[in-house]
This record gives structure tokens, C-alpha cells and sequence, in this order.
């Protein structure tokens, strides 16, 4: 059996950053834009694809992308501040 084609994009409409396996949604890290800061206030992953690594996935995602736009972020959600913790080269964006 084939890998499904795995995809990480921003939903810039639904104000999350998502991963699409073959074309479906099971992960997403959702955030309030609020000027140059994005709160990240929620995260979850499909219960069929739990513990495959797609949160961490799409958080460090998420937190390139703002990176790379020259955005800060307020973490709110309890993994997106564990992850943090876990990460914290990636703790400067810590508004």
C-alpha cells in the first residue's frame, strides 16, 4: 500500500495551519490573528492519526511560517506551550 501524500499548508480562511493526508484534514493548529501576533489557542489531531508526530509537525510549520513573516505568537493551547518547552530554539517568537 502507497504512503498518502502528506501536505502542511496555512488556512489562511479558517485561521489555521493544517496537514492534509491524500486530500483530508487530521491535523491543525488554529490561531487569532491579532496585529503582527498570532495566538495560537488550539490544536488537535484526528483520533485515527494520533501519535504519528502531525501536531509537532504542523506546530514547527506554523511557527516557521511565522518566523519567516517576522510575526510573534502567543501560545495559549497546552501543547503548542509544551512544545515550546520541548523546542526552545523557537522560544524569540514568544511575544
Amino acid at each position: 500500500m502507497a504512503e498518502p501524500k502528506k501536505e502542511i499548508r496555512l488556512n489562511e480562511s479558517e485561521n489555521w495551519y493544517e496537514v492534509l493526508l491524500d486530500g483530508n484534514r487530521v491535523a491543525l493548529a488554529h490561531f487569532v490573528p491579532n496585529g503582527e501576533v498570532r495566538i495560537f489557542d488550539h490544536t488537535e489531531t484526528d483520533e485515527d492519526h494520533e501519535g504519528q508526530g502531525l501536531a509537532g509537525q504542523v506546530v514547527q510549520f506554523a511557527l516557521d511560517d511565522v518566523r519567516a513573516k517576522g510575526l510573534k505568537i502567543c501560545p495559549t493551547c497546552p501543547y503548542v506551550i509544551h512544545w515550546l518547552k520541548q523546542h526552545p530554539d523557537y522560544i524569540d517568537l514568544v511575544a
